[in-house]
C-alpha cells in the first residue's frame, strides 16, 4: 500500500466497525512518493496480466475437458480429425506445442499462457521486495509480456472463433 492514511470497515451481523490506519514509507528508502506510485502502477499492471494469463489458461483446459468429452473415444473420422486440430491449438496456448519436443531447430516456441504467467510472477517478484521506481529495464520486461499474452490471446481467440465452430460442425 503507498503512503497514507487508510480506513477499514468490517461488518459483521449488520454492525459496522471502522477502523483508520496510516501507512508511512520505510525510514531507510530513499524512494519518493512518485516512485512508490510508479512501483504500484507497475505492480497493478503486472497483477492484472497474471490474472488475465490465469484466467485465459483456466478457460482452455476447461474447453479441452469438454473436446474430449465431447469427441470421445469412438469419434467417427472427420469430428476425430476436428478433435485433434483443436486440442493441438489448445494445447498450443497451454503449455506450448515446442516444450513437448524440447527446442532444437525450428525456432523458439510461441508464447503460452503458462510461460506468461512464470514470467509475469518473476517480475512481480522483482518488483516487491523494495520501495523504488522501476528500472527502464522492468517497464521493457513488461512490454515484452505484455506482446506475449497478447499473441496469446490472438491465438486463443482463433481457436474459439475458427477451430471451436468447426468441431461444433462435425459433432452436429
Amino acid at each position: 500500500a503507498l503512503p497514507g492514511v487508510y480506513t477499514f470497515r468490517l461488518t459483521v451481523e449488520g454492525k459496522t466497525y471502522t477502523q483508520s490506519a496510516t501507512v508511512v514509507n520505510d525510514p531507510r528508502s530513499p524512494a519518493t512518493l512518485a516512485d512508490l506510485r510508479a512501483q504500484h502502477g507497475l505492480l497493478m499492471k503486472l497483477y492484472d496480466g497474471l490474472r488475465a494469463a490465469w484466467d485465459g489458461n483456466e478457460r482452455a483446459i476447461a474447453l479441452r475437458a469438454a473436446v474430449e468429452k465431447a469427441a470421445g473415444a469412438n469419434a467417427p473420422p472427420d469430428v476425430a480429425a476436428a478433435a485433434a486440430t483443436i486440442l493441438a491449438k489448445i494445447d498450443s496456448v497451454t503449455r506450448g506445442v515446442g516444450e513437448q519436443r524440447g527446442g532444437g531447430r525450428g525456432g523458439a516456441t510461441p508464447p503460452n499462457f503458462v510461460g506468461v504467467s512464470g514470467a509475469l510472477v518473476s517480475q512481480l517478484n522483482a518488483q516487491d521486495p523494495g520501495d523504488q521506481a522501476p528500472t527502464p529495464a522492468a517497464f521493457a520486461g513488461y512490454a515484452k509480456v505484455c506482446g506475449d499474452l497478447t499473441a496469446v490471446a490472438v491465438r486463443w481467440a482463433s481457436v474459439i472463433g475458427k477451430e471451436l465452430p468447426a468441431l461444433n460442425a462435425a459433432l452436429a
